[in-house]
């Protein structure tokens, strides 16, 4: 709150649909990490390198989560999914019709239900698959994504929605570009 005579040194504006921006007035001095956009997250594509999947020619090291997402949601309309190699790892857990779409090295998945108390969280490599999503931690998890209600962001963390009082917390890195290519994905599977 300013009192009167005072200056605001930071106004933060939230923009209904869209991301909360830090603003500081021309003349101030801003400090990385304060707006949306000065901080960028790298995912992982396959083979754990640092591009995205299916990131083209954009730079992703310019792009924040949110405007990577923006892009991968135009592209997979024009081009369509993503197909990637199945590695070792991934193979024997496919089926004969199932493509991988996207790799994530690591990835820390909770399962959350009306009698968890606590929600234990397990890392392992993430794969999207054309009918499911699949962790590899210590025990496998793999939820087919025609059986997913919600996708939502809460901070940077997917909350998927398994009926009404079960579901799934995932950390994941770039969990906006991984929710628009599930829900593309999902999209696929109705059409």
């Amino acid at each position: 709150m300013c009192l009167p005579g005072c200056v605001a040194d930071w106004v933060f504006l939230h923009i209904p649909y869209g991301p909360s921006v830090a603003y500081a007035p021309p003349d101030m001095e801003t400090s990385p990490g304060l707006g949306s956009s000065d901080s960028v997250a790298t995912g992982l594509g396959q083979g754990g390198s640092s591009q995205p999947v299916g990131a083209g020619d954009l730079d992703s090291e310019q792009l924040t989560d949110e405007e990577a997402a923006r892009h991968a949601r135009e592209r997979y309309r024009e081009h369509g999914l993503p197909t990637l190699e199945a590695d070792a790892v991934v193979g024997p857990h496919l089926q004969a019709d199932e493509r991988v779409l996207d790799y994530r090295a690591d990835a820390a998945l909770a399962r959350v239900d009306d009698a968890t108390t606590t929600a234990p969280r397990e890392s392992g490599p993430l794969y999207v698959t054309s009918t499911r999503l699949l962790h590899l931690g210590r025990q496998a998890t793999s939820v087919a994504l025609d059986e997913m209600g919600e996708l939502v962001i809460a901070d940077d963390r997917m909350l998927i929605t398994l009926g009404s009082v079960r579901g799934l917390m995932l950390d994941v890195a770039q969990p906006r570009q991984l929710r628009v290519l599930m829900a593309a994905a999902r999209a696929a599977i109705d059409s």
